[in-house]
């Protein structure tokens, strides 16, 4: 089967003499069938494996870079929709398309026109949802749902003995290699939301710090000297009150990663390898990449 394009600008299964369908795909085939603008969503919305299927492979990460831009509007914007692609990347699109039926009607204007019936269906679909844009990707995207929030990481610094732990503060931008959450750090955000057109996601991606800040004094003190963008050593103290304030984190809307010996708390033995090799001091890299294992008696947690 092919995931191809017809001239009327819709996505289509076609039969392809001999090629037997990919398992994980098989499924969707009568979803295409019965509204292609919901099973594209669904492509990207399951991260369904299409590493056997380079044409849906293609269609799928249009879609994903949808989702993940409707990911990071605001929760009460009034009107939902996502900036379209620009020309550059309906270019670059068509440079990298694999072979497909239809691959000869792939331009600038048939990419735009897949992108604003996507976007039409979900606008369809948030509206007939009661709670709107969160309760919409809540049911129908659950694995998204840490992607355009704002993390708070927490971990172990053995390199820095007067300040053995490590804060970092990042947002989740997508998904990355092997399938994990892409946490970048918050920094980034200040220039991948540059201009006054990506103002209110901005404010919609840092507004549960600023929630934060009102009822937790470290946090506000991180904003006012804008120590929240930088990774931090951290003294014990230091560390304790961010572990204090979980709930109020959570509450705000902020997602909090700690070493797992503070949920599961009885004196744990904790080892904890940042990236691959041990670094010099505490980077950006390094902080985004740590495994904190758990050993109690020797028994792993």
């Amino acid at each position: 089967m092919s995931l191809g394009l017809t001239p009327a600008g819709h996505l289509r299964w076609t039969p392809r003499d001999g090629d037997p369908v990919p398992p994980a795909i098989a499924p969707l085939q009568t979803a295409f069938d019965a509204d292609w603008r919901e099973a594209l969503f669904t492509l990207a919305a399951d991260r369904t494996d299409t590493h056997e299927a380079p044409d849906a492979r293609f269609w799928q990460e249009m879609a994903e870079r949808h989702l993940t831009a409707l990911c990071h509007l605001p929760e009460h914007e009034s009107r939902v929709a996502v900036e379209p692609p620009a020309a550059a990347d309906c270019a670059a699109w068509i440079l990298s398309a694999p072979p497909m039926h239809g691959g000869e009607y792939l331009s600038e204007d048939s990419l735009q026109g897949v992108w604003s019936h996507l976007d039409a269906w979900v606008r369809e679909a948030v509206e007939d949802t009661d709670g709107g844009l969160p309760a919409f990707l809540r049911a129908r995207a659950p694995s998204w749902h840490q992607v355009g929030r704002v993390c708070f990481h927490l971990a172990e610094n053995r390199n820095d003995p007067e300040r053995p732990f490590a804060f970092m503060a990042t947002y989740a931008s997508g998904f990355g290699a092997g399938g994990r959450v892409k946490h970048l750090p918050l920094r980034r955000a200040l220039q991948q939301y540059a201009g006054a057109k990506n103002r209110a996601a901005l404010i919609s991606l840092l507004s549960p710090i600023q929630q934060a800040a009102e009822t937790c004094d470290w946090v506000r003190e991180l904003v006012d000297s804008g120590d929240v963008y930088q990774p931090l050593g951290w003294t014990p103290d230091r560390a304790y009150r961010l572990l204090r304030s979980v709930p109020e984190l959570e509450s705000s809307g902020l997602s909090v990663r700690l070493p797992n010996w503070w949920r599961k708390r009885p004196r744990p033995r904790v080892s904890v390898t940042i990236g691959d090799t041990a670094p010099s001091m505490v980077g950006a890299e390094a902080m985004v990449d740590f495994d904190v294992g758990v050993a109690l008696g020797g028994e792993p947690l």
